[in-house]
C-alpha cells in the first residue's frame, strides 16, 4: 500500500472585519511515520537509508546512512527541483540527532556532514539552500548558504556547540524580506539578508549532499517541515 505523508494547510483567520489573512502553507511536514511521500511531493530514499523505530516507541525516525556505509544516502526528491523549496520568505525546521563517531576518534578530528540541500553544486549553484554541520576542535557550526537572485549568496555559520552531543536538537530557520532567523534549541540569532532568494536549482535532498556522496549526516532526522507564507487576501469590505 503507497505511504502518504499529507499536505497540510495551516492558516488563522484574523478576529475583525478589517483585514482577512490568507492561509500559509505548509509545503511539506515529513515525520516520516507513513514513508516517505508528502502528498505532491514524492521522497525516496537513497542508498543506506532507512526508517527506523522513534525511541520512545511512537512511529519513525529517517537514518540517512548506515555507519560505515559510503555513497549517497538520505532522502531525494523524484522529479524537478520545486521553486517552494526556496521563495522569498519561508520557515523550515527540523530535528536530529547526532550518532556518528566522537569527533576524538574521527578522521583529521573532524567533521562535515549535509543535513540538506537544494543548491549543490559550489560556485556554480545559482538559487536554493544548503545546510550543513561543520566541527573540529575549535568550534562546532551550522552552515546556511541561500543563492539570491542577484547571483551572490546569503545565510552564515552559527555556533552550535552541542550538536554532536548524541541528544536531539531542534532547528528552525526563518526568512523574511532582509532578515534571516536561526534558532537552535530554542536560542535565537539573527543576521541581514542582503539579497532575496532564488528558487530551488535542484532536487531536495534530506542527509546528505545532492548528487555527493563524500558527507552524509551520520545520525537520525526528523519532523521536517516547510512553510511558505502566503501573500496577505484583499482587505474585507466595511461593515454597513
Amino acid at each position: 500500500m503507497k505511504n502518504i505523508v499529507k499536505s497540510l494547510l495551516v492558516g488563522t483567520l484574523s478576529a475583525g472585519a478589517l483585514a482577512v489573512c490568507a492561509e500559509d502553507k505548509t509545503v511539506f511536514n515529513l515525520n516520516f511515520n507513513e514513508g516517505f511521500e508528502s502528498g505532491v511531493y514524492e521522497f525516496s530514499k537513497r542508498g543506506s537509508a532507512a526508517l527506523v523505530p522513534a525511541e520512545d516507541g511512537k512511529g519513525k525516525v529517517l537514518a540517512p546512512v548506515a555507519a560505515g556505509k559510503k555513497g549517497p544516502a538520505g532522502v531525494i526528491l523524484s522529479g524537478d527541483a520545486a521553486p517552494e523549496f526556496v521563495s522569498e520568505a519561508f520557515t523550515l525546521s527540523f530535528k536530529f540527532k547526532y550518532t556518528g563517531k566522537p569527533l576524538a576518534e574521527t578522521p583529521k578530528k573532524s567533521v562535515y556532514a549535509w543535513l540538506y540541500d537544494c543548491r549543490y553544486r559550489g560556485k556554480s549553484a545559482k538559487g536554493g539552500m544548503s545546510i550543513n554541520l561543520s566541527a573540529s576542535e575549535k568550534a562546532t557550526n551550522m552552515n546556511i548558504t541561500i543563492g539570491c537572485k542577484d547571483g551572490k549568496t546569503a545565510g552564515g555559520s552559527f555556533r552550535v556547540p552541542t550538536a554532536l552531543d548524541g541528544k536531539w536538537h531542534e532547528v528552525v530557520i526563518t526568512v523574511a524580506p532582509g532578515k534571516l532567523s536561526f534558532s537552535f534549541d530554542g536560542k535565537v540569532q539573527n543576521r541581514v539578508m542582503l539579497g532575496v532568494p532564488a528558487p530551488a536549482s535542484q532536487r531536495l535532498t534530506i542527509g546528505d549532499c545532492v548528487g555527493s556522496s563524500y558527507s552524509p549526516f551520520y545520525g537520525l532526522i526528523d519532523d521536517v517541515k516547510l512553510t511558505v507564507p502566503a501573500a496577505p487576501a484583499a482587505a474585507a469590505p466595511a461593515a454597513k
